[in-house]
């Protein structure tokens, strides 16, 4: 693919030798795109059909006008890979041309999604809050701090969890991408703040963070925090507010956040907890024998043996450790499906596709007569 930025346009040829070109205009010029958002007004098919303008024999991109061409029949269809790269150019076009504003208070980043509305009530919405795109607990961080790394990444999780159906299989690396402009374009002179809770996902992720953050010479502080009650807005604002004051760290300006990264990303394992207060790596396996206890344990069985593998689940968050239970549902899901295809020491029964449909039991029991 071949773009030129003709602001607030953006034209893409799929290859040197098409005689079509895709124009792409950047409407909101307020914020950076995420494929949501672009594609809000283009439906939700896989292969999309797009207008198109036809290009003059021999005329190059740099000299293509859309104004002063002609549109081509039937437009072409753009695979969802195609449309996270025309995302990303069009934002990194958004970023030259300066549109967003810049902040001039405190930048805080929130290293989960969850925190970050938190982070917003308690600071009164004057403040920047930047939102970390991504759950480290699990899959596998090594060079995380690179584009290869984010790729290896996203791999991993599509092959292990899936696509969620409402969202391009790109989001997340359209969401990383989009973070690292946001931080690129913090102003000099803005104290930034990392908040984090101390499970697992935000240990890492503000190891990461300050990782990227190394050479910028902002003011940075790492704020631990933890909101005990969400439901009250007024405790809310009092608890970030209190901690923002007795928790802030000031971070060292040295070149050492980025190598502790790469010596911590780079451990064996694809599994991060947090035990008596150490953040560790581990076997991403390690917490199987707690799936198959609880499937000892599940009371209700149908006749065959099988238990409801929604309620193992529950009961391996419920009797586990406070880093299991930041483990999430999810991961424990994927679990299951391992030891069902690849480990063969669960059997299934039910709908593979919907984990509340499935059922599961040992693979060493036998079916009853």
């Amino acid at each position: 693919m071949k773009f030129h930025m003709n602001y607030p346009y953006l034209y893409m040829m799929k290859n040197g030798t098409d005689s079509n070109v895709h124009v792409f205009e950047a409407k909101d010029t307020s914020s950076y795109y995420t494929i949501v958002q672009f594609m809000e007004d283009k439906g939700t098919s896989r292969e999309i059909p797009w207008d198109a303008y036809e290009r003059v024999a021999g005329q190059s991109l740099e000299q293509f006008d859309h104004r002063q061409a002609t549109v081509a029949s039937g437009g072409a269809s753009l695979t969802p890979r195609d449309v996270h790269k025309i995302v990303c150019e069009l934002n990194r076009m958004l970023q030259q041309h300066e549109t967003m504003a810049k902040p001039d208070s405190p930048v805080h980043i929130s290293t989960s999604e969850g925190d970050a509305g938190v982070l917003q009530i308690g600071l009164a919405g004057e403040r920047t809050v930047l939102v970390f795109p991504d759950q480290l607990q699990y899959g596998p961080v090594a060079q995380l701090e690179t584009w290869k790394g984010i790729e290896n990444r996203h791999e991993w999780l599509v092959e292990k969890f899936g696509v969620h159906p409402r969202e391009s299989e790109y989001e997340r690396l359209n969401l990383y991408d989009r973070f690292r402009l946001q931080l690129q374009d913090i102003p000099s002179h803005v104290p930034i703040y990392v908040w984090h809770t101390r499970e697992a996902g935000g240990e890492t992720a503000r190891k990461l963070i300050l990782a990227w953050l190394q050479d910028v010479p902002n003011d940075t502080y790492s704020v631990p925090f933890k909101i005990y009650d969400r439901s009250d807005v007024k405790n809310i604002k009092t608890s970030v507010m209190s901690q923002l004051v007795s928790n802030a760290e000031p971070v060292a300006k040295n070149e050492g956040h980025l190598l502790a990264w790469k010596t911590f990303s780079r451990q064996v394992g694809e599994l991060r907890i947090v035990n008596n207060g150490q953040l560790s790596t581990v076997p991403v396996s390690s917490y199987d024998g707690e799936i198959e206890r609880a499937v000892d344990q599940v009371k209700q069985v149908n006749d065959e043996g099988f238990a409801s593998a929604t309620e193992v689940i529950q009961i391996v968050l419920a009797n586990g450790e406070p880093h299991i239970e930041h483990l999430g549902f999810l991961f424990f899901e994927y679990r299951i499906y391992e030891l069902i295809i690849h480990q063969k020491r669960l059997i299934m029964s039910g709908n593979p596709r919907r984990m509340n449909r499935i059922k599961v039991k040992r693979a060493t029991e036998k079916f009853h007569a």
